[in-house]
């Protein structure tokens, strides 16, 4: 019993300090070893914007003229949409911009695929990688892109925007969403981001010539591929980048649970990062606290629950959850997106050991 009581202390535990206490924890450790935000200059390299689609009409006209439109030198600026054999009207619409480089794939690959046709295509030091279904403010690539004047910065991942519908759902996900913008921020000050965003980010093209297709999730393969070569991946809080919230919790559920089982692979592919000083605090904390306990958090919250329940203590807190449910409207929902996203983790680890996992990257939009 003492053992089974140990485990359960050390469980909390994790679960705390990867939940609750982590962004204290990532503070703390800027304060004490004297971090600063990384600097940023004025200067516009020349860039290479890759857009990778799949069926995208109702996305890529919008998504085209916001590009056009940014305020960034014209002559600086190469975009490349790479079609990964849409069989709708996404390269037709495509290539009615004169001014836009179309690549069509030959056959079906995945957007990793689609991705690293068109970096075979960039010639640029700098490269941009945004979704077509991202809208971006005017200045957000010059902001993402002035975070280069650091030599050692070798990714930055801009500021996601969820643009909320009137629901208890919509506001749990933009509460996720801003969490997971400010978690970025504090460990692109202490070392490195955990994840790249793939709906607006850029990249080293001399580190990243392509991207490992064994994985699937593009962004989240980045930042550890550019830390893993000795470079850091920060937050550009000054680069926003806007995504309509989706539909429906069924569709954002089967996105969440294809995105974990992406994420469980990236892990197992990069595991020799896990707890090694020769990543610094990515390694020590930022991996096995936001990425690793992430992934377990359903294990780990399922062995609490069952010891609880053991032991009757689980009617006092399920009475306390039953109580915020009802009175407070949006920790409703964002109790209810978080268990969502628990669940999908939970049902991800169960496709592993199923089906394993086979990599392609993908493209279904959760609405």
């Amino acid at each position: 019993m003492d053992i089974v009581k140990s485990l359960f202390i050390a469980d909390v535990a994790i679960i705390l300090l990867s939940f609750v206490f982590y962004k204290p924890l990532l503070i703390f450790f800027i304060n004490l070893l004297g971090k600063k935000k990384p600097a940023k200059s004025s200067h516009k390299p020349e860039l290479t914007v890759i857009v990778p689609t799949y069926n995208e009409e109702r996305n890529i006209k919008k998504k085209l003229r916001n590009l056009i439109d940014i305020n960034y030198p014209k002559k600086k600026l190469k975009i490349i949409v790479s079609d990964d054999c849409s069989t709708d009207k996404t390269a037709e619409i495509a290539n009615k911009f004169k001014k836009i480089i179309l690549l069509n794939a030959k056959g079906r690959n995945g957007k990793i695929a689609a991705i690293n046709n068109a970096l075979i295509h960039a010639k640029t030091e700098i490269v941009v990688l945004t979704d077509a279904d991202a809208i971006l403010e005017k200045d957000s690539i010059r902001n993402l892109v002035g975070y280069f004047s650091g030599d050692e910065i070798g990714g930055v991942t801009a500021n996601i925007k969820i643009d909320v519908k009137n629901s208890w759902y919509s506001y749990g996900q933009k509460k996720f969403q801003d969490d997971e913008n400010n978690l970025r921020n504090y460990e692109g000050i202490l070392d490195s981001v955990s994840s790249m965003d793939g709906r607006l980010c850029a990249f080293r093209r001399s580190l990243i010539k392509q991207i490992d297709e064994k994985s699937a999730a593009d962004d989240l393969e980045l930042a550890y591929q550019i830390r893993k070569k000795g470079f850091k991946a920060v937050f550009a809080q000054d680069a926003d980048a806007h995504e309509k919230a989706p539909a429906d919790a069924v569709a954002e559920f089967s996105q969440k649970r294809r995105r974990s089982l992406y994420t469980i692979n990236v892990i197992f592919r990069h595991i020799g990062m896990l707890f090694n000083p020769k990543y610094g605090c990515f390694g020590i904390l930022i991996f096995p606290f936001r990425r690793l306990a992430g992934i377990l958090s359903p294990f780990m919250l399922l062995f609490a629950f069952f010891y609880l329940l053991a032991f009757q203590y689980l009617i006092s807190i399920i009475f306390l959850i039953a109580l915020i449910l009802l009175l407070h409207k949006r920790a409703r929902g964002l109790i209810i997106y978080y268990s969502i996203v628990v669940f999908s983790i939970l049902l991800s680890w169960i496709d592993f050991v199923l089906n394993g996992f086979k990599a392609k990257g993908e493209w279904n939009r959760p609405y």
